[in-house]
């Protein structure tokens, strides 16, 4: 627990950095834009063509990298409060407070041989604890991977990932921030594979 608030910690104080320097490099490129217009205007007021095929080019270089720098450090700021989120989950998950995560429901089978007895799917399920997808098709493997037997091969080589994985949290959590930062609600992936099987069965 005290890694994860540790974290949080770090990462509040990144996106109070990361906020100045946004604020800083849009008042450069302010600066930078009113700088290079009034240059330009008075070299084309003088005709100082010459010096006009200079600055100008200067001018989109210079501001073009201020841009591109700005658009890096939002980036940034957007990684570091997703890292935040993903930390503050755990902690609510250490917590018993997990309402606010999927429960899987739409995975759930009344008929299925042990769904209900043992609350795969649902509020405070297995599915809600062990969740750390970021897409709908990851979602649908979990589900999967809960609901149907393995071989004996299949769930080593399983047991054998998760012992790599454990101690690696700085580079899951990046791999999940990762997957974050693309998520999308709306996704329409089972539509797409339901299509996919209509269409192989013409």
């Amino acid at each position: 627990m005290k890694i994860y608030q540790t974290n949080i910690e770090k990462c509040e104080k990144a996106v109070v950095d990361l906020e100045q320097s946004i604020k800083r490099l849009s008042l450069f490129r302010l600066a930078s834009f009113l700088v290079s217009f009034i240059v330009i205007t008075l070299l084309a007021n003088e005709r100082l063509i010459t010096l006009l095929f200079i600055v100008i080019p200067l001018s989109i270089i210079g501001f073009t990298l201020l841009l591109v720098r700005y658009n890096r450090v939002v980036a940034d700021k957007k990684s570091m409060t997703l890292l935040k989120e993903v930390n503050e989950n755990e902690l609510l998950k250490l917590e018993n407070k997990m309402s606010s995560f999927p429960t899987g429901q739409s995975h759930l089978n009344l008929d299925h041989a042990y769904h209900t007895d043992l609350d795969v799917f649902g509020s405070h399920s297995l599915f809600q604890l062990l969740n750390r997808t970021t897409t709908e098709s990851g979602s649908i493997c979990l589900a999967q991977w809960l609901s149907e037997s393995a071989t004996k091969e299949t769930i080593l080589e399983r047991q054998q990932a998760i012992q790599e994985l454990t101690p690696k949290l700085e580079w899951r959590q990046q791999l999940q921030v990762a997957g974050l930062s693309f998520r999308n609600t709306d996704s329409n992936y089972q539509k797409l594979l339901n299509w996919l099987d209509k269409s192989e069965q013409l």
